[in-house]
C-alpha cells in the first residue's frame, strides 16, 4: 500500500480515529482524577557475608565464588519471606498502635487514626500498651501464635495497605554489583511508613539471619559432641577390655613372650629328638649284650624272670617320669622326691637280680649284670624323660595356640582402640570448628545498615500523564490496526487491482457513487472524466477496426450492478455527435427522464428467452439500413450467472463491456463464468467498476478535480516525494 493511500485511508475513517481515542483518553482521565501519589525510600545494608572479616577468616585459604552467590541468593530470598515480611509489618503496627499522639513523620494523622480503628477496645485495653512499642510489639507477637485464626492474623493477611502482608512484600531487594551491599527500596502513600518498613526490614533481617545461622551452628554443636561422647565412651570401653584381658592372661609384653615361646619350642624339639637318640643308643647297646626285653607289659610268651624283669622296669620309668614332673614344678616336694629317689635305687637293685646272666655276653669292663641293670635302668629313665618331654611340647603347643588367639584378640581391640583415637581427634576437631562458629556469630555482627532510609519528602513523578497519553496513543495505535487489518482483509472488489485480478481482464472504466457526498471534490467532473475515458475507448476501438457500425454490449455478472445506467450514461456521452441506438432490457418505466439526445433512440426488450429465441437479431443487425442509421448500437443484456444472454450475440459484439459492482464480493462462480464464456475466442472483457471510490478513480483519470489549498497542495507533493516537481511549491492565486 502506497503512502497516500495509506492516509487516505485513515482519513476517510477520521470519526472512529478522533472520538475513540478521544472517549478512552477521557475514561481513563476519569479513573485517574483521584490519584494516590506514593513516596520511595531506600537503604543500604553492609552484609560481610562474602568479605567480611571475622574469627573465621583465617580458616579459608580460598574465596568460593560461587558458595558466595548461594549465601546471597539464601539471604535475598530470606527477605522476601512471608516470615520477614510478618515480622516488620507486626513491629509496624506496634509502633502506630503504642504512638499516645499522631506523629506525622512516622505516619499520617488519618492513618494513625484507621490504626487506632483496628481492634477492639478490648483487645486495645488487653495488649496495646500506649507508650511502649516493644511491650506491644511482644504481646502481638504472643496473640499471633496463640492460635491459628485471631485478629492479628486477619490484619496480616488482609489487603491492608500497611500490615497486609502481601501489600508489605512490594519492597524490592538486590545485590550492588557483586559487592556486600544489599539494597532495599519501598514505596508507599504514606512517607513515615515507607521509612519505618525499611528501618524495621533491616533490623528483623539481621535479627532472624543471626538467629537462623545461630540455631544451625547449635545444632551442629550438639551433633558433634553427642557423637564425640559416644566415641570416647566406646573407646574408653575397649581400653578397660584390652586391659582386663591383659591382666586376666598375665601379658605385659605379648610378642617377648611369644618370642621366648618360639625359643623354648625349638629348645624343647631339640631336646626331644636328642633323648629318642639317646634311647635308641641304649637300646642298642643292651641289644648288643643279647638282652631282649619285650614291649609289653603282659606278654604271654615271656617267662617269669623277664615278667619280672619288666615290671621292675616299667615301675622305673613311672618313678623316672614322676621325677621329672617335680623337678619341673616349684613346690616344696622334697618329701615325695627322696622318696621316689630311694624307691628308683631299690628297684635298680631288683633288676640287677633278676637279670639272667645267662644271656649277657661277656664284656671286657665291670660287671655284665650291674652293666645290664644299668643300661636297662637308663632306658627306663630315658623314656620317662620322653614322656615328659612329649607332655610338655603337646601342652606348649596348646598355650602357643591359645597365645596366638589372644595375640589376635589383643590385635582386634588396638585397631579399634586406633580406629576410635582417630574417630574421637577428628570428631573433636569438628566440634571446635563448630563452636568457632557458633563463637564467630555470637562476636561478630557484620550485617549493618550503611545507608539509612531517608524520609522522602517530595512523591514520586505521578503516572497520570503517562496513562492518559498511553490511553490515547494505544487506543489510537488499535483503531489504526483495525482499519488497515480491514482493509487488507476486505472481502469486497473494491479496488482496481484487485478487480483485474479476480476477473482476468483490464479495468477501462467506473462510476462513482453519486448518492455520496464529497466535499471539496466536483463529482460531476469525476463522472464526466469517466465518461469521456470510455467514449475514447469505444472511438479507438471502432477506429482500429474501421466500423461503421459498432456493435456494444454491456453484461453484469449478477443483477443490480448497474449495467443500465452505465449503458445509458455511455450512449447519451457517444449520442453527442453520433446516433445511437441503445437496447435495453424491460420497459419504458425505467428509462432516465433527462434522455434529450435526439440522436439517442431507445429500444426495448421483454425477455432474455425472447432475446434468444429471436432469429431476427442477427438479421437486424446486418440490416444495410440499421448500419446505416446508427453509428452506434448498444445492447444491455441480463446477468450472466442468471443465464440471461446470448452467447451468439457477445460472440458478434465489437466490444463487451462487463459491469461489476466494487462494493460486492468475489466468488468462486464468478471466476468460472468468466472463464467458461472467454473459451469462445471471439469474446473478450473490459471491465467497468461500478460505485468505484474516488481515490481509486483517481488511477484512471489522474489527479481529482479537489479545490486544495496551497498547504495541502505541498504536504500532498511531500508524500508522493515529488521533491523535482516545478509545482512542488505551490503558490497562491493571490
Amino acid at each position: 500500500m502506497e503512502l497516500i493511500n495509506l492516509i487516505r485511508l485513515l482519513t476517510s475513517n477520521w470519526r472512529y480515529l478522533v472520538f475513540l481515542p478521544v472517549l478512552v483518553t477521557a475514561g481513563v482521565i476519569y479513573a485517574t482524577k483521584g490519584e494516590v501519589r506514593s513516596f520511595t525510600t531506600s537503604s543500604q545494608i553492609y552484609t560481610g557475608l562474602a568479605s567480611g572479616y571475622d574469627i573465621e577468616t583465617h580458616s579459608e585459604d580460598k574465596f568460593n565464588y560461587k558458595l558466595s552467590q548461594v549465601i546471597f541468593d539464601n539471604a535475598i530470598n530470606l527477605i522476601k519471606t512471608d516470615k520477614m515480611a510478618e515480622e516488620v509489618s507486626i513491629r509496624l503496627m506496634a509502633q502506630h498502635l503504642a504512638m499516645p499522639a499522631p506523629d506525622h513523620l512516622i505516619v499520617k494523622d488519618e492513618n494513625w487514626s484507621k490504626a487506632k480503628k483496628l481492634f477492639t477496645p478490648a483487645f486495645s485495653k488487653k495488649y496495646i500498651k500506649v507508650g511502649n512499642a516493644e511491650q506491644t510489639y511482644e504481646n502481638l507477637k504472643k496473640v499471633r501464635y496463640e492460635s491459628v485464626s485471631n485478629e492479628v492474623i486477619d490484619i496480616l493477611q488482609s489487603e491492608h495497605p500497611f500490615y497486609g502482608i502481601e501489600k508489605l512484600k512490594s519492597y524490592s531487594v538486590k545485590r550492588l554489583q557483586g559487592s556486600d551491599l544489599i539494597k532495599f527500596e519501598y514505596s508507599n502513600t504514606d512517607p513515615g511508613v515507607a521509612q519505618n518498613v525499611l528501618l524495621f526490614l533491616g533490623k528483623a533481617f539481621e535479627e532472624i539471619y543471626n538467629h537462623l545461622k545461630a540455631r544451625q551452628a547449635k545444632q551442629v554443636v550438639k551433633y558433634f559432641q553427642a557423637q564425640l561422647d559416644s566415641t570416647y565412651s566406646a573407646l574408653t570401653t575397649t581400653e578397660e577390655d584390652l586391659m582386663n584381658l591383659k591382666a586376666d592372661n598375665q601379658i605385659l609384653l605379648l610378642e617377648d613372650q611369644l618370642q621366648l615361646m618360639e625359643a623354648k619350642k625349638d629348645e624343647l624339639i631339640k631336646g626331644q629328638e636328642h633323648l629318642e637318640l639317646e634311647l635308641s643308643a641304649k637300646k642298642a647297646q643292651l641289644k648288643s649284650m643279647n638282652v631282649s626285653l619285650p614291649q609289653t607289659k603282659n606278654a604271654s610268651n615271656t617267662n617269669r624272670q623277664s615278667a619280672n624283669v619288666i615290671k621292675i622296669k616299667n615301675q622305673l620309668t613311672d618313678d623316672n617320669f614322676k621325677l621329672s614332673l617335680l623337678e619341673l614344678t616349684t613346690a616344696d616336694v622334697e618329701v615325695e622326691r627322696e622318696r621316689l629317689t630311694q624307691r628308683i635305687e631299690r628297684n635298680q637293685k631288683k633288676l640287677e637280680a633278676s637279670i639272667d646272666l645267662g644271656k649277657v655276653r661277656k664284656m671286657p669292663q665291670g660287671s655284665n649284670k650291674e652293666l645290664a641293670a644299668e643300661l636297662i635302668a637308663n632306658i627306663a629313665s630315658l623314656e620317662a624323660r620322653l614322656r615328659v618331654t612329649e607332655r610338655i611340647i603337646g601342652n606348649f603347643y596348646n598355650n602357643y595356640r591359645s597365645a596366638t588367639a589372644l595375640k589376635l584378640e589383643i590385635n582386634k581391640m588396638e585397631r579399634r582402640i586406633t580406629i576410635a583415637q582417630e574417630n574421637y581427634f577428628a570428631l573433636l576437631k569438628d566440634l571446635q570448628r563448630s563452636k568457632t562458629k557458633l563463637k564467630n556469630l555470637s562476636v561478630s555482627h557484620s550485617i549493618t545498615v550503611v545507608d539509612y532510609p531517608f524520609y522522602p519528602v517530595n512523591p514520586d513523578p505521578s503516572m497520570r500523564k503517562l496513562l492518559i497519553v498511553a490511553g490515547f496513543a494505544g487506543t489510537l495505535i488499535f483503531v489504526v490496526s483495525i482499519i488497515i487489518v480491514g482493509y487488507l482483509f476486505d472481502a469486497s472488489i473494491a479496488t482496481i487491482a484487485k478487480a483485474e485480478k479476480l476477473a482476468k481482464s483490464e479495468v477501462v472504466g467506473g462510476m462513482p457513487d453519486m448518492s455520496k457526498i464529497y466535499k471539496e471534490v466536483v463529482i460531476h467532473k469525476v463522472k464526466s472524466k469517466l465518461i469521456k475515458q470510455l467514449e475514447a475507448d469505444i472511438q479507438q476501438t471502432k477506429t482500429a477496426k474501421q466500423l461503421s457500425t459498432m456493435f456494444i454490449s454491456v453484461v453484469s455478472l449478477r443483477p443490480q450492478e448497474g449495467k443500465s445506467r452505465i449503458a445509458y450514461e455511455i450512449a447519451q456521452k457517444l449520442s453527442a455527435y453520433n446516433k445511437v441506438l441503445l437496447i435495453r432490457n424491460g420497459s419504458t418505466e425505467g428509462e432516465p427522464r433527462d434522455i434529450r439526445s435526439k440522436n439517442l433512440e431507445a429500444w426495448y426488450y421483454s425477455t432474455a428467452e425472447s432475446l434468444n429465441q429471436s432469429k431476427d437479431m442477427d438479421k437486424f443487425l446486418e440490416n444495410p439500413l440499421i448500419q446505416e442509421e446508427y453509428d452506434f448500437i448498444i445492447l444491455e443484456l441480463g446477468a450472466i450467472l442468471n443465464f440471461d444472454y446470448p452467447i451468439q450475440l457477445l460472440a458478434k459484439s465489437d466490444h463487451n463491456f462487463l459491469v461489476i459492482d466494487s462494493h460486492r464480493s468475489w466468488s468462486e462462480a464468478d471466476g468460472k463464468s468468466i472463464d467458461k464464456i472467454k473459451k469462445l475466442k471471439q469474446v473478450s472483457f473490459d471491465v467497468i467498476l461500478n460505485n468505484i471510490d474516488l481515490f481509486e478513480a483517481e488511477k484512471l483519470i489522474s489527479e481529482l478535480p479537489k479545490k486544495r489549498t496551497r498547504f495541502r497542495q505541498t504536504i500532498k507533493n511531500i508524500i508522493q516525494f515529488k521533491f523535482r516537481n516545478n509545482k512542488f511549491w505551490v503558490k497562491s492565486k493571490k
